[in-house]
């Protein structure tokens, strides 16, 4: 009996010794995408490129064919020095890539700001590193 035991413990652990593990798939680099197909890879992981800068409206956001990408932080998160020194200069974020849509505002409140529609990334789970163009 400890011999079949034995045996089919060996047997288990070489077949999960010689499973393949499927690689993580290369995440879409969307950075020449038109909106529409930023639109279908929502809530996926892509890569963008663009100029990073810390002074957007909504915050900081690389530029990307002429349009923010926003990096949005979900709770508290430090903007520290790593990313000022990135101002001004070409990055590769790659992160899920998000949707924020705001309503527009009623009729007459022409006075009154409010939010545009824009894409984004998460800050605290975005990697954002220099780009190598």
């Amino acid at each position: 009996m400890n011999t079949r035991l034995s045996i089919s413990l060996a047997l288990l652990l070489a077949a999960l010794g010689c499973a393949e593990r499927a690689p993580t798939p290369t995440p879409f680099d969307l950075t020449s995408a038109p909106e529409g197909e930023l639109q279908q890879r929502l809530g996926e992981n892509v890569t963008m490129r663009g100029q990073f800068s810390l002074y957007g409206k909504i915050g900081p956001f690389i530029l990307v064919g002429g349009r923010p990408i926003y990096l949005v932080p979900q709770g508290s998160f430090s903007w520290g020095e790593s990313y000022e020194s990135l101002e001004g200069k070409p990055v590769r974020v790659t992160g899920t890539l998000r949707f924020a849509h705001y309503p527009e505002p009623p009729p007459g409140d022409s006075a009154v700001a409010h939010a545009i529609d824009h894409f984004y990334f998460e800050a605290e789970t975005a990697k954002v590193e220099l780009s190598q163009r």
